[in-house]
Parts: structure tokens; sequence; C-alpha cells
């Protein structure tokens, strides 16, 4: 297979967020997430928040984020992390939202899902969680 020739590993995926104030604690207190590593291109208008699950004694070897060591570390780690791009100006766009990906106009036309000019493609992202109601 090509990526075992190449000896490729799965390293990210990545959502996009109105709010990193708010989206990235979201992750770190419910998921149990660390923010590993974050860049920012002001001049694109954009940031991104790399965050992954460390097992417990990983989690305090973690480097602090927006350093060289953790941007290292990001680019060396073994796990998945999960990217949240941030545009600039979102979280203050009351009209801002992230296509679900559950509607598009792939789907018959009478369903209510149904949008014109949009295919679906998003799927999920997904946690193992003991208790899904106590969340």
């Amino acid at each position: 297979a090509i990526g075992r020739r190449y000896n490729a590993s799965f390293q990210q995926t990545m959502l996009r967020i109105k709010d990193p104030k708010v989206s990235v604690p979201f992750y770190e207190r419910h998921f149990g997430m660390k923010l590993v590593h974050r860049y920012d291109f002001p001049q694109w208008k954009f940031s991104l928040y790399f965050l992954e699950r460390p097992r417990d004694a990983a989690a305090a070897a973690l480097p602090s984020p927006g350093t060289k060591a953790s941007e290292a570390y990001l680019w060396s780690m073994t796990g998945t992390t999960l990217e949240l791009t941030h545009n600039h100006g979102s979280e203050e766009d009351d009209s801002f939202s992230v296509w679900s990906g559950n509607c598009g106009s792939d789907l018959p036309a009478e369903s209510p899902l149904f949008r014109a000019g949009v295919v679906r493609g998003f799927g999920h992202i997904a946690f193992n969680v003991e208790d899904v109601y106590a969340m």
C-alpha cells in the first residue's frame, strides 16, 4: 500500500470554528484534549489550533503551545490531532454558521435538507465516552 511505502500516518482532521475562545476550551474540558500548537496568519486573517488527546503520562510532558518545541512535537508525534480553523472576524458575525454536511443538492428536492448548489461531504468526528448524556 502506498501509505506504508511512504510511512504515512493519519495526522489530523480539520473543522472550521466560529470562536476559538469557546471551541478550544470546549474540546479541552469535555474530551480531555490539549492544545498542542497554534499558528496565526494575520496577513491571511486566519489561525489554526491543533489539539490532541494525550494519554495521561504524555499530558504532563507536552511542550507549551506556540513554542518551537510544540511545533516540532506537532509534526513528529505519532497520534492524531484535531485542527480547528478560525477565520478572523467570524466570532463577531451573527450570520456566520458552519456547514454540517447534512444538507445538499445531492438529496431529493422534496427533502427538508435539500440545498441548491451544495453537495454533502462532511460526515462526523467521533469520541467514545462512557455516558454521552452526562456530557
